[in-house]
């Protein structure tokens, strides 16, 4: 059997790897190799190299549609964003175009955990600005109970908190 490994030839990034027992992959680029994806990478020089591992930060892990996030990254770098690759130098203004997950991991000669996006909409953006929500993420189970008891003693109390509760399933229903 023989191992093929596609890749990005401006990054370096194997992306799929061939096993084949007689033939030539399709046509592309890649090489007849066992290195690891994970570990290595093809540098410029057509060598197996070492990736460095290497940390992604995002300065706002929810945007709303519209907006705009800033990841920070090696420089230069490479970036798969949701699985597109993307050259970097420092910094990447990742732009929110439609409520969803935006995946970001390095790529090319180097490596480190990936970050997740998450493009909000209505509902979303409100929840990230409701101190009651910031709060109950935060909170004990001895801190909700005795915050019910404190604050939740009229029918329209109760249903704000039943509203607030449906609204809170309903978006995380689609994690």
């Amino acid at each position: 059997m023989r191992t093929f490994l596609h890749y990005h030839p401006a990054s370096g990034s194997f992306y799929r790897r061939s096993v084949l027992e007689d033939g030539e992959p399709l046509p592309g680029d890649w090489i007849e190799t066992n290195a690891d994806p994970e570990t290595q990478y093809l540098t410029a020089d057509g060598e197996i190299g070492t990736r460095l591992p290497a940390t992604l930060t995002v300065d706002k892990p929810l945007v709303a549609s519209g907006e705009t996030a800033t990841v920070t990254c090696p420089d230069p770098c490479w970036l798969r964003v949701n699985g597109a690759f993307v050259q970097a130098a420092g910094t990447y203004a990742l732009s929110a175009s439609e409520p969803g997950r935006i995946t970001v991991r390095l790529a090319g000669a180097h490596v480190g955990p990936e970050i997740v996006v998450t493009v909000g909409d209505a509902i979303d953006t409100a929840f990230a600005a409701d101190p009651r929500w910031q709060a109950l993420q935060a909170a004990t189970p001895a801190q909700i109970d005795n915050w019910l008891a404190a604050n939740v003693t009229t029918l329209a109390q109760a249903r704000q908190v039943l509203r607030m509760l449906v609204l809170a399933v309903r978006r995380l229903a689609r994690e």
